[in-house]
């Protein structure tokens, strides 16, 4: 079982969407990792990213849900399995008015007919 450490020794694929070329592993169990990602490749498209991830150009962070069809094939498998909480959703704050804008409104609809 790899362990977070190991992290330091495999190529990074940054991607340009996040604030830092950090990787941070938390669980509920353990103290928050921090650990640099060091790579040559940074990329502004998390498609970019997966597809260098899916051509062995190193590690990727994303989303399951964006790459679990690559998980089921087997085309990529997850590292550090036990440091990756579940991700239960975004969830979306906003203020009740009679006013509301029609434009929050069509998000909101939208976001419940695809929940």
């Amino acid at each position: 079982m790899p362990k977070a450490n190991h992290l330091i020794v495999h190529a990074g694929l940054a991607a340009l969407l996040v604030t830092s070329a950090t990787a941070v592993a938390q669980t509920d169990s353990r103290p928050s990792l921090t650990i640099a990602v060091n790579g040559s490749l940074l990329l502004d498209d998390v498609d970019l990213v997966i597809q260098a991830a899916l051509d062995g150009a190193g590690l990727a962070w994303v989303t399951e849900d964006r790459i679990a069809k690559h998980l089921e094939s087997g085309a990529l498998i997850r590292v550090l399995e036990d440091w990756c909480p579940p991700f239960p959703g975004f969830f979306l704050y906003y203020p009740t008015r009679k006013q509301q804008p029609a434009a929050l409104t069509a998000l909101i609809t939208t976001l419940r007919l695809v929940a």
